[in-house]
């Protein structure tokens, strides 16, 4: 599986780290992991790191992806989603990730989700203050 997590306690952060082509269900997998992973938390931001990515996620993975967030949302109660993607269609995909998080029937309430193209950047939203270790 091209995408694995780590839990960062210290900081309060779970870091989702995409290392090639990842299948339309494959966020969402690992998410269901990490809600049974007994080092979770509520309320524990989330760091997607898709930097390594060859390819852009699907409108279809996309709209999974807020459909599955949206259903559990109290698992992961107010916390802050940052999703880093490449430059070209991969951004594009997680800004539209960002408006229906926003705007659509599936809309979040409690997980703050935004996209950025630079790590440190994401990590500053977040309120991390090593980001290094999670490059």
């Amino acid at each position: 599986m091209p995408v694995h997590y780590k839990i960062y306690k210290t900081d309060d952060t779970v870091c989702i780290t995409f290392s090639g082509p990842a299948a339309g269900t494959e966020t969402t997998d690992v998410l269901k992991e990490i809600l049974a992973d007994p080092s979770f938390k509520k309320g524990m931001n989330f760091l997607e790191n898709r930097l390594r990515v060859p390819e852009s996620a699907t409108t279809d993975a996309v709209k999974s992806f807020v459909q599955w967030i949206s259903h559990h949302e109290k698992k992961l109660n107010e916390c802050n989603y940052a999703r880093v993607a490449g430059k070209g269609s991969d951004l594009l995909m997680a800004r539209m990730c960002e408006t229906l998080a926003e705007f659509s029937p599936h809309r979040f309430h409690r997980v703050r989700f935004r996209a950025f193209t630079r790590l440190q950047s994401a990590c500053t939203w977040l309120k991390i203050k090593n980001c290094a270790r999670y490059a």
